[in-house]
């Protein structure tokens, strides 16, 4: 009987690498989630610089990550925390929306 025999590098590019086939695929969403962030987050604060909703991918013990927020601890990221706390209208419709997209 055969074994079945895994390449370890190519399973690790597939699934871990940034530039895989996994990775492109996190980017792709991430991008697509922080613009429905930012449309989400402007129109509750008009004033507020749509740059500062951010994305960052990482890669770690837990595989590929990406993490989206607000960059900075002022006030435009403590009032929207908040607002989602309460009413979930900046990052769960967008997170639902643009992992389908």
């Amino acid at each position: 009987m055969a074994g079945l025999v895994f390449n370890e590098a190519a399973l690790r590019f597939l699934l871990e690498d940034p530039d895989g086939p996994v990775g492109r695929d996190l980017e792709r969403r991430s991008i697509n989630i922080t613009e429905l962030v930012k449309e989400n987050a402007t129109k509750i604060l008009e004033k507020m610089n749509p740059d500062l909703v951010q994305y960052v991918i990482t890669s770690g013990d837990d595989g590929l990550q990406s993490v989206i927020g607000v960059e900075g601890t002022g006030r435009w990221s403590s009032y929207l925390a908040a607002k989602e706390e309460r009413e979930a209208v900046i990052f769960a419709p967008a997170l639902a929306e643009g992992l389908h997209r």
